[in-house]
């Protein structure tokens, strides 16, 4: 069906797939013709019943055409259940597709083991504090923290779209990531002040000297 769609002229194409149920049939054809010349070429036929499954299946086609221009042959490997849900993701967020477009290895490591996994605050404090630990400038520690942030965010954000996860696991992790973040953003600023301006000192009761420690409060409105 979806070749003999593809065959006919583009104004015919498109009212063809607006029938179907895409709301921009133009823009429809124009996914599904790139996606036409790529490693999905055969699949095709899945691809459009999945993304009418979709939340939007207008944007699970075009975000889809963005993942499969960086990792096709990772999307082209993937059986018809997780097509599916890749596509369900595409039709969701376009913030979550993003992540897997400019990251061609993370469609992969999705549904290879990140969707099965559930971290624990510790786990997250561990892996983002090993990643930042030698690095010495503030564009350093905020690249590696945000790049951090944005594949954990694919990891919970997938989960929780598929229900993988529920509502308080989703909300428990998204904490314990911003904790884990925040955690190693004020390791990193301690150790390059103390580096700099040596150790903050203040006098005791008893007239010693000691280093003051550091507190960050958050208070909701």
């Amino acid at each position: 069906m979806i070749d003999e769609i593809l065959s006919k002229a583009e104004s015919e194409a498109s009212l063809m797939l607006a029938g179907l149920g895409y709301a921009d049939g133009r823009g429809a054809l124009r996914n599904l013709r790139l996606l036409s010349g790529g490693p999905l070429s055969a699949r095709l036929e899945a691809v459009v019943k999945l993304s009418l499954e979709a939340p939007s299946p207008d944007a699970a086609l075009n975000n889809l055409e963005s993942v499969v221009e960086g990792s096709g042959e990772s999307v082209n490997a993937l059986p018809y259940k997780e097509l599916g849900e890749l596509l369900f993701i595409c039709g969701s967020s376009s913030f979550l597709s993003g992540i897997l477009a400019r990251n061609p290895g993370y469609t992969g490591w999705l549904f290879r083991e990140a969707l099965a996994l559930s971290r624990e605050a510790e786990s997250l404090k561990i892996e983002i504090g090993e990643r930042t630990r030698g690095l010495e400038s503030i564009e350093e520690v905020s690249r590696e923290i945000r790049l951090f942030k944005q594949k954990e965010y694919l990891r919970i954000g997938s989960r929780d779209l598929l229900r993988v996860a529920d509502l308080k696991e989703t909300t428990r992790e998204l904490s314990d990531l911003a904790s884990a973040c925040l955690e190693a953003a004020v390791a990193f600023s301690v150790r390059h002040h103390k580096k700099t301006y040596g150790a903050p000192l203040y006098d005791d009761a008893e007239g010693g000297k000691k280093e003051a420690g550091f507190v960050v409060i958050g208070m909701g409105t």
